[in-house]
């Protein structure tokens, strides 16, 4: 059974939610980036305020999608994400990105609580919240916030911060290396790195993996998991952090909603 990471990782369609054509908007962004890289892939724009956007039939929402949507990337506020959840269904979305249109965190609890139950009653599967997207140069997918598509390599970046992740893109261009993919995981309120390691520790086309993680959800699932990634390839980690108390940690504790950025956390 094909689960949603490897739907989102080789997707044959792709729906931006919140696809627009005014440049000051996140979904004119996302939409752009998508659009310039796709090859051989189905873009589908999600905005009931068009017909069309660009070249491409607009449509009100993912149900009204021609077939299946292998990965769903939601450029929305934050209140109306829990609704658009609500109107997806999992045996048609295989998984959903969050990124949302506002410039605040993702960490109002009555909304991160609707936008998780919402998720967890259909079945869906999230990357993010607070995720700025996923490229795959190798498949012309750039489903992110970057204008360019990363460069073409074998190294797998997962990071949690949007800003470490576009800080390690733009070094990367400075030297012959590239990539098999980048994934801005973000606050990780489904999908973590333990799914991502599990992931690109079999991926063929990554030959070294590179994490930067500031907190840990599942400590013991995320050790078993770096341990077995490392025994199949090379792993670099890098942790964002300082000493327990100051702003780093505390920030991580806002961002995910728990203690998971402790020093504890990251005891091996």
């Amino acid at each position: 059974m094909t689960t949603a990471i490897e739907r989102a990782l080789n997707p044959r369609s792709i729906a931006v939610v919140g696809a627009s054509e005014r440049p000051e908007s996140r979904g004119f962004h996302l939409w752009r980036a998508a659009a310039r890289a796709a090859q051989g892939i189905a873009l589908h724009p999600v905005n009931p305020k068009y017909r069309y956007v660009g070249e491409h039939r607009a449509y009100a929402s993912t149900a009204e999608v021609p077939g299946p949507v292998d990965l769903a990337v939601l450029a929305l506020p934050q209140r109306r994400v829990a609704e658009a959840l609500d109107k997806m269904d999992a045996s048609k979305v295989g998984a959903v990105l969050i990124a949302p249109e506002d410039d605040n965190l993702f960490v109002d609890g009555l909304t991160a609580r609707a936008v998780a139950d919402a998720a967890r009653a259909k079945g869906l599967r999230l990357i993010g919240p607070d995720s700025i997207g996923i490229a795959l140069p190798h498949k012309g997918v750039n489903a992110s916030f970057w204008v360019e598509m990363p460069p073409e390599g074998n190294i797998a970046l997962i990071t949690q911060s949007g800003m470490i992740a576009s800080a390690l893109v733009e070094r990367i261009l400075e030297t012959n290396a590239g990539f098999s993919a980048v994934v801005n995981s973000g606050a990780e309120m489904d999908l973590g790195m333990p799914d991502w390691l599990e992931h690109f520790s079999r991926d063929v086309k990554t030959r070294v993996i590179a994490i930067q993680v500031e907190a840990i959800r599942e400590p013991a699932r995320f050790w078993s998991a770096l341990r077995a990634a490392a025994m199949r390839k090379p792993v670099v980690v890098l942790r964002a952090g300082a000493p327990e108390g100051h702003v780093p940690e505390r920030l991580a504790a806002l961002r995910f909603g728990t203690d998971a950025g402790r020093r504890e956390s990251f005891a091996a």
